[in-house]
């Protein structure tokens, strides 16, 4: 079994931000030190009682190239969380260097510390290894 490939940084930008009950409010989840990526699934959690997940976007990495990849979402709000699936279309290489994944759009419902989390982010190289890029997570203080 080949050895999974480190280095890879995963981070939300900004790491914490206050907003007013009512207002929206965007998170960037960014990769640094990334070489070769191929597929990025992701699971994200979220306080469900303190913030509704309004849109997940797009970001620049893999679109990078230009080609669009294989994108699709499914917000939970109940839950407290989204899936995310994101991949480079079958035959196009990884992406390497650094960049916007998604970027998560809440909107404040309740105040209190609500933490939002990768639960889940299994990414994969062109050769389907997997890189190992932790667990980030973000705080909104809802006021």
């Amino acid at each position: 079994m080949p050895e999974p490939q480190f280095g890879a940084v995963m981070r939300f930008v900004p790491p914490t931000r206050d907003v007013a009950i009512g207002e929206t409010t965007s998170v960037l989840l960014n990769v640094e030190k990334v070489t070769d990526l191929f597929g990025a699934p992701l699971r994200i959690t979220f306080d469900s009682q303190r913030l509704r997940l309004m849109d997940v976007g797009l970001g620049p990495l893999m679109t990078s190239d230009g080609q669009q990849p294989i994108f699709s979402r499914n917000i939970l709000n109940d839950k407290g969380e989204a899936s995310i699936i994101l991949n480079r279309m079958p035959g196009s290489p990884g992406i390497s260097g650094m960049g916007g994944l998604v970027t998560l759009t809440f909107q404040a419902v309740s105040q209190g510390q609500a933490l939002i989390q990768v639960a889940e982010g299994n990414f994969r190289n062109s050769k389907q290894d997997a890189i190992t890029t932790g667990k980030p997570m973000a705080m909104i203080v809802v006021k």
